[in-house]
């Protein structure tokens, strides 16, 4: 038998429903039929319990053999897949370090508008900062900072576990 969407593609198709409408009945999106049509992601076990009962089928027949038994030993246990943002880690981290970057810019500029006294020249700005603003930016520097520093480990963590794999 083929895959678990396959299997899922080829009942629904067999009774003329759209994943709009079996979602509708599973109380699932559109979105997420396609996604187990399509092995993106694969649906918790109380959802396969409601597939096969809207089909009226066992889940014997829904999975083969194999898979029934797989299953048997599994329920209750959800798998957990690969988060699906870490390929977007590398950019994440790259936008929180040039988030940093004008943060620490902005936090500097606060802090000698607030911590001197320009009234010996005149400047073009009419922006003045106080204290407050400094504190902001000082802090807005921290947190794009940690997350720069997050996103950085969790990419390298990510490639060298892609690396172990291969």
């Amino acid at each position: 038998m083929g895959t678990l969407g396959k299997r899922l593609t080829a009942l629904r198709k067999d009774r003329h429903l759209s994943q709009e409408k079996l979602g509708e009945a599973l109380g699932v999106s559109r979105q997420t039929i396609y996604n187990w049509e399509a092995n993106i992601i694969m649906p918790k076990a109380e959802n396969i319990k409601g597939i096969c009962e809207y089909f009226g089928i066992s889940i014997a027949e829904f999975y083969s053999a194999e898979e029934a038994q797989a299953e048997s030993c599994a329920t209750g246990v959800e798998q957990v897949e690969d988060v699906p943002f870490r390929r977007f880690m590398p950019v994440l981290a790259f936008v929180s370090f040039v988030f940093f970057v004008v943060a620490l810019i902005f936090a500097i500029r606060c802090g000698c508008a607030a911590f001197t006294d320009n009234t010996a020249y005149v400047t073009v700005s009419t922006a003045s900062f106080d204290i407050g603003d400094f504190v902001l930016a000082l802090l807005s520097c921290i947190i794009s900072f940690v997350f720069a520093v997050f996103f950085a480990v969790q990419t390298k963590k990510s490639l060298s576990k892609r690396r172990a794999e291969e």
